[in-house]
């Protein structure tokens, strides 16, 4: 018997992030997030795009690497890579790529060291930057090292050498002075790893500590200032380790980087002199496992303007984005997320004043807007099948979705029951802020319930109501939308349906 018609109102519906692991029935989970992040509000809203910078000395290759070299408290460039050069400059490119030993990669690591830039990469020589042009660096005492990652902490260079095994530190200031009786030194890691040899892929700092990382583990090395000091010594080793040099970021208190099965973070507790290991992706693991298995890369950086983690899984033909909110953690201490596409960036950086550069073919750009390179995308949702609080097979009438938007625009609403065959109904959404449209007719005044205001003057807020068909126990909902210049975001739903009988 079908009883009488009841309004069904799903707050937080995506709020939790996507889910790839779970058999789950809740709406606060998405089983689809695509484009997608969570503005200061929490809504879900379309991701910003990329805007080229570069207008003049742009080239064909693939912008490798970006970094912003910090010459003084008031001056300071970006830097990139690619083609086997190296350039200076956003809105026009300068080669200053200089003497250095040609290259046979671009996958350089930039560091800033004393008022100068250091670039290491795998077999190359390092090299260094002053503001004219790059050049080898030649050493006056001791050998430089040759590996494959650099780190600029407590007044010295730490670079990991040819044999993997083998850390190298400068002396104090000097990039040029690594012969150990003239104040630099080396570390031998090669008995250290706790599961048999091991190669260092990346270095860290974090709270005075130094963080040497392996493929499986990672070695914690305390009073980092003074290496020769009796002080300085292994105080802990972490089981987990990464193969992604570029995938550590510091935030905060943090130091997040992928690890083999997927998101992890070392943190200081604030009692305790350990660091422990957080898994931040439990949710999506399998996804990230499947992703990564391949991958030569992992690029990523901190935005704090989107507060959120931005990765970038680098396989021999494709890439996948990331997006991870660290602004609100789940009850489990997850990190919400949500996959990326279309954007297309080939390498990331943050700069001192919170701009978010993004290396594209020939370019520098920043990553602001709403659109990629000047081409819209396509941002979608789907939450995961759920009783919706109530038990019992539910015939759909009707959805009404809060929608902000600041242009015209098509929405695609997509429900489907009990996991059938996903439905869908287009409707155009007019934001026009100089109109009313209280009464017109369908689909253009299907509910268009009238203009209220979001976070400001140019974006409007929009009740959209949609009939729907369908009887189940179990309902997804969703919406998909082209961002074409302009944000739009997602609110609070209610779905309107009659209750038949109880679920068995």
């Amino acid at each position: 018997m079908i009883g009488q018609l009841q309004q069904i109102p799903v707050d937080g519906a995506g709020s939790f992030g996507l889910n790839t692991e779970d058999s789950i029935t809740d709406p606060r989970w998405l089983v689809e997030g695509r484009n997608l992040i969570y503005n200061e509000t929490g809504k879900l809203t379309s991701r910003k795009g990329i805007t080229a910078l570069t207008t003049t000395g742009d080239h064909s290759d693939p912008t490798e690497s970006v970094h912003e070299y910090i010459q003084s408290s008031t001056v300071s460039e970006i830097i990139s890579a690619g083609g086997l050069l190296i350039y200076e400059g956003t809105t026009t490119l300068t080669d200053v790529t200089g003497t250095i030993t040609t290259p046979t990669a671009n996958d350089w690591q930039f560091v800033n060291f004393n008022g100068k830039v250091i670039g290491v990469q795998e077999g190359h020589t390092p090299i260094v930057y002053s503001g004219t042009t790059f050049a080898d660096i030649v050493p006056t005492d001791g050998t430089l090292p040759t590996g494959n990652c650099a780190l600029s902490a407590f007044g010295r260079l730490w670079i990991a050498d040819s044999d993997g095994t083998t850390l190298k530190f400068c002396k104090t200031l000097d990039e040029t002075t690594w012969l150990g009786t003239s104040g630099a030194g080396a570390l031998d890691t090669l008995q250290l790893w706790p599961d048999g040899i091991d190669t260092i892929t990346a270095i860290a700092e974090l709270q005075s500590n130094l963080l040497i990382f392996g493929t499986r583990s990672i070695l914690v090395y305390a009073n980092a200032e003074d290496p020769a000091d009796a002080a300085f010594q292994l105080v802990d080793i972490i089981t987990k380790g990464t193969r992604f040099r570029d995938s550590l970021v510091a935030v905060g208190n943090d130091l997040i980087f992928f690890s083999d099965d997927g998101l992890r973070s070392v943190s200081r507790g604030i009692e305790f002199s350990t660091l422990p290991l957080a898994d931040l992706s439990s949710h999506v693991r399998s996804t990230l496992i499947s992703q990564s298995a391949a991958a030569t890369k992992v690029q990523a950086a901190y935005s704090p303007n989107d507060r959120a983690y931005l990765a970038r899984i680098v396989l021999p033909d494709t890439s996948f984005y990331w997006y991870f909110d660290l602004a609100r953690r789940l009850p489990d201490g997850d990190l919400r997320g949500f996959e990326w596409n279309g954007i297309g960036y080939q390498s990331i950086h943050v700069a001192a004043d919170n701009t978010v550069y993004m290396g594209i073919t020939g370019k520098v750009a920043e990553h602001t807007g709403y659109q990629d390179d000047g081409a819209s995308y396509f941002m979608s949702w789907l939450t995961a099948g759920s009783y919706l609080g109530v038990q019992g097979e539910k015939v759909l009438k009707s959805i009404a979705i809060l929608i902000a938007c600041s242009a015209t625009t098509t929405i695609r609403i997509r429900w489907a029951a009990d996991f059938s065959t996903i439905q869908t109904a287009d409707r155009k959404i007019l934001c026009d802020f100089g109109v009313t449209e209280w009464n017109l007719p369908p689909p253009d005044g299907d509910a268009e319930y009238g203009i209220g205001e979001w976070t400001g003057s140019s974006v409007a807020l929009k009740r959209v109501v949609v009939p729907l068909s369908l009887s189940g126990n179990i309902i997804q909902v969703g919406g998909s939308a082209t961002i074409d210049g302009f944000p739009f975001s997602f609110s609070s739903f209610e779905i309107l349906a009659k209750i038949g009988r109880l679920a068995a």
